[in-house]
Parts: C-alpha cells; sequence; structure tokens
C-alpha cells in the first residue's frame, strides 16, 4: 500500500500541470487497460510496477476533476440547533471568557470567540494546534470511548455465563432454557468487540458532524476509522501503513487537500510518531521492545515512563513539523516539548471533562454538572495562565525566520540521512533490539 499511495501523490502534483491538457475519456481508457494488463500479469515486479503507473494515471484524473465538489452541508446543519444548544451549556454553568472560548475551540470546534492576544499565546509557544479540532482531539475521544464503551460492554456481555455459573439454574426449568438460548445466540468475544468498535467509529462520525466536518477532522476520522478496521480485520496495526490508506483516502475525496498546510503537517506529524516513536521507546523497553504493555508495579518507574512517553512522542511529531512551521509562518517555538508535555495532559482533561459535562446536561443532576463545569474552568485557565508564562520566558519563540523550498527540502533530506545513519548505528550496537 505504501508505493501505491506514494505514487497516487506523485499522480495528484503530476495531474495539477497535464490534466488539462490530456483528454478524460483517453486517461479512462488508459487506466481500464492497465488494470487488466495488472491483473494477468505474472511477474510480480511488473504487475507491481503497472498498478503503480495506475494510480499514477489515478491521479491525474482526480485532480482534472478536483472542482467536483461533495456536500454535505446539509447533515452539518441539522445538527446545528445541538451544537447551540450544547455550546450555551458552558455558559450556563460559569464557563465564559477565555476558558469559554477554548472549551468552545477544543470541543466543538468554534474558535470564534478566541481572542488575537491568547491566539497569539498559543502560537508562539507552539500549542496553537490544540486551538484547532484534529487528530489528537479525536484520538482522546476514541480510546476514552473504547475504553468505557468496552469494558461496559463486555461485563454485559458476560452476565449470560455468569447467570449459569453462579444461580441455581439447574432447579429452574425455564430459567435454565432462557439462559441457554441467551448464551447460544450470542456471538463470539471477538465479533461482539468488533460490533462494539463499529459502534464507537459511528459515535466519532456523529461526532464529526456535529462540530462541522472541517478537513482536518475529516481527515482525522478517516484515520481513526481505518486504525479501527484494521485493527479489526488484522489484530495488529502498522502506523506507516494506515498513514498511507488515509491519505489515499484523503486525496480520492478531496485531491486539492495535498495543497492544504493543515493536511501536509498533520500527515507530516504522525509519520514522524511513526518513524521514531518507536525507536526512541526500545531505549526504555528492553525486554522485547515492547513498550506498549503497562505495569502496576513500579509507580515512580511508570511516571518516569509517561513523562518519557510524552516527551518522546512531543520529539517525534515536532522533528518532522518544525521545519514546516518555520517555512509557513516564520517562526521557531523554543519550549515546544515542554509546552506539549504539559498541554497533552490538560488538553486530554479538557476534551474528558467538556464529555461529562455534556453528557451530564441530559441527566437530572445539577450538582454533578455544577461541579464538572467548575473543574474543566480549572484546568482551562490553568492551560491559558501556563503558556502565558511559557510566553514570558527569555528566548521562548524566534520569528523572522525566511527559508524557500529548496531550503525545506535539504532540511528534511538532512534529517532523514541523520535518522538513518543514527538507526543502522543502533542496528549495530543492539542486532537484538533492533
Amino acid at each position: 500500500m505504501r508505493p501505491l499511495s506514494v505514487a497516487f501523490i506523485i499522480g495528484l502534483f503530476a495531474g495539477s500541470v497535464v490534466a488539462p491538457e490530456l483528454s478524460l475519456t483517453s486517461l479512462y481508457i488508459l487506466l481500464v487497460a492497465l488494470f487488466l494488463a495488472g491483473i494477468f500479469l505474472q511477474r510480480e515486479g511488473l504487475r507491481t510496477l503497472v498498478f503503480l503507473f495506475a494510480f499514477f494515471v489515478v491521479g491525474v484524473i482526480r485532480m482534472a476533476i478536483a472542482d467536483v465538489p461533495l456536500h454535505f452541508d446539509g447533515l452539518v446543519v441539522s445538527f446545528e440547533p445541538l451544537r447551540r444548544e450544547l455550546s450555551d451549556g458552558f455558559v450556563c454553568f460559569g464557563i465564559s471568557g477565555d476558558e469559554n472560548a477554548v472549551v468552545n475551540a477544543m470541543v466543538l470546534g468554534d474558535k470564534t470567540g478566541i481572542s488575537h492576544q491568547l491566539r497569539t499565546v498559543y502560537s508562539q509557544t507552539g500549542a496553537s494546534h490544540v486551538l484547532a479540532l484534529s487528530g489528537m482531539h479525536l484520538a482522546i475521544i476514541y480510546f476514552m470511548l473504547s475504553w468505557l464503551v468496552m469494558r461496559t460492554m463486555l461485563w454485559v456481555y458476560a452476565i449470560p455465563e455468569l447467570l449459569w455459573e453462579k444461580l441455581p439454574v439447574e432447579r429452574n426449568v425455564k430459567l435454565r432454557k432462557a439462559v441457554r438460548l441467551l448464551l447460544r445466540l450470542l456471538p463470539s468475544e471477538q465479533i461482539f468487540r468488533n460490533i462494539i468498535s463499529l459502534i464507537i467509529l459511528l459515535a466519532i462520525w456523529l461526532y464529526v458532524i456535529l462540530v462541522g466536518m472541517s478537513s482536518s477532522v475529516v481527515r482525522s476520522a478517516v484515520m481513526l476509522s481505518v486504525y479501527g478496521v484494521s485493527r479489526m480485520l488484522f489484530r495488529k496495526t502498522d502506523t506507516i501503513t494506515v498513514l498511507a490508506i488515509t491519505a489515499f483516502l484523503t486525496l480520492m475525496i478531496s485531491p486539492l487537500s495535498i495543497f492544504d498546510i493543515g493536511f501536509q503537517m498533520s500527515y507530516l506529524a504522525v509519520l514522524g510518531i511513526g518513524m521514531y516513536m518507536p525507536i526512541l521507546m526500545s531505549l526504555i523497553y528492553k525486554e522485547d521492545c515492547n513498550w506498549t504493555e503497562k505495569s502496576s508495579r513500579f509507580t515512580l518507574r511508570n511516571c518516569w515512563r509517561w513523562i518519557y512517553s510524552s516527551l518522546a512522542l512531543s520529539f517525534s511529531a515536532q522533528i518532522m513539523v518544525l521545519p514546516l512551521v518555520v517555512f509557513y509562518f516564520h517562526t521557531l517555538p523554543c519550549y515546544g516539548l515542554v509546552t506539549s508535555l504539559v498541554v497533552s495532559v490538560t488538553a486530554m482533561l479538557i476534551v474528558g471533562l467538556s464529555l461529562a459535562f455534556l453528557a451530564s446536561l441530559f441527566l437530572p443532576f445539577m450538582l454533578l454538572s455544577e461541579a464538572l463545569a467548575y473543574m474543566l474552568s480549572a484546568v482551562t485557565h490553568f492551560q491559558n495562565v501556563f503558556l502565558e508564562h511559557i510566553t514570558a520566558l527569555p528566548f521562548s519563540v524566534f520569528t523572522d525566520i525566511e527559508i524557500n523550498i529548496w531550503q525545506l527540502l535539504i532540511i528534511y533530506v538532512i534529517i532523514f540521512c541523520v535518522s538513518r545513519i543514527a538507526f543502522i548505528l543502533l542496528r549495530t550496537s543492539f542486532p537484538s533490539q533492533y
């Protein structure tokens, strides 16, 4: 999938130049011929080459009809009253000012209330991505729902078996027949998990419609959907492969997205996480490099590992994104790692507390809503004040940095070369781990 996605992206760039000069009819005929040749060719190398060129032609065709829009305005408008009601709920419970602006931006995708001064603070500290609904916010919601809903539903799934084991069903013929029938009707645990995962993905897409279906949110939802489906089908997921499939699907829907700054930055950030995160984490998880397992035996060690993993995640994303930030915005935040370490925690708390607060609005527990609103306002206020203090530090940001496109490409070539040399050295020094 990786070479096909690369070929498709190349096709998009080429299509922006050559598509106006070509006939769509001839391109469709060529595309069908290439796919037929790819199906019937015996040699693997020739087949791969033909499919690469076929996806190149797909990219040219999609760029040629890039002005064909896909409208979902009706869905977004239908959710507008609910979005307005949820936004008013924050105000009714005392969340106002900058706290209200940040919460609305992070949870409902409404950035109209953010002042210029607050926007500058977030930009200079490298935390402006927190204000825009993106992959980080959807990932927090997805994993929270997965943890909560999956555990709850698995407990419900185990009820018939518990009834059979704990209750004296052998003494009651009707109860025994009912429990036995229920056990037969239940699907296997893996199928049940897959059904719950699909329901969670459906909830994610409903949330995407609720917040307005901006390009960054849709892009993140596509990536989460590919991730979720790949986990259901293959059990193991490769970040780079998921990224390639997501890029392919996104560009098929909206080919001009490849020229969008948000598209470039989000995919470069995920690419950096997929490339560097496993290597950095394997430096401290020596045994089988299994850094996804958790242990509760040593609290201090787990705390250190959490700090290290947060720094590694931030570094992996920023090493790929910072050159692009300098190229487009001509600024370089110097305390990005420290900022990301704190903001990653506060953002998780803000999103989690916001979802709990919005859910409590539909319950007859006023005291619970007031408590959640107070905690949400306090965490948001702390995040704003922390970032304001970061901007007051000396050398917090370098401005007016000018680089051209060729210098940007050279920077990325240097990053990849240095990364490759470092990986070779690590593999030579620790052959059993790499």
